[in-house]
């Protein structure tokens, strides 16, 4: 698995960075893409990016990067599979900038193969959560025979 994580965790079967990803998603594609393609991977966080601020320049594009994940790498946003909202028209925010409700956009993510069913995609509620102005996005997984074992959460 290769996951990024803002603690950076490493082991055998999970790797972390922490970045602000969207200035680096391109560049990570290509670095990792090779790595990604080879087994089931799962790429989730915060990527400070969102359809909704897409501009010509592709290094920096969200929707690009993202369709550059499922293209190349077989990989799904876990959120917009379950919801089947569109990128940019996301009904739920995962950050409230600044702790504010008017500030609100949904720019983490969690990328899972497109071989696993995703059986639910779950946002922390602005209430609930008041450590950060980022809420959980919690996903629950199934993976289908012949793509892995079990399931994920």
């Amino acid at each position: 698995f290769f996951f990024q994580a803002e603690d950076g965790i490493r082991d055998k079967l999970v790797t972390g960075v922490q970045t602000c990803a969207l200035p680096i998603f391109s560049r990570v594609i290509d670095a990792y893409g090779p790595f990604m393609r080879s087994g089931p991977t799962v790429v989730a966080g915060d990527f400070n990016g969102n359809a909704i601020w897409d501009k010509d320049n592709k290094k920096v594009n969200y929707s690009v990067n993202a369709r550059r994940l499922e293209a190349e790498c077989g990989l799904k946003s876990a959120y917009h599979a379950h919801t089947g909202e569109a990128p940019g028209a996301e009904s739920q925010p995962t950050l409230y900038f600044q702790w504010k409700w008017e500030q609100s956009f949904h720019i983490d993510y969690c990328f899972v193969p497109d071989s696993w069913d995703v059986v639910s995609a779950e946002i922390g509620s602005f209430e609930h959560f008041t450590t950060s102005d980022h809420r959980p996005l919690a996903v629950t997984l199934t993976v289908r025979e012949g793509a892995g074992a079990g399931s994920a959460q």
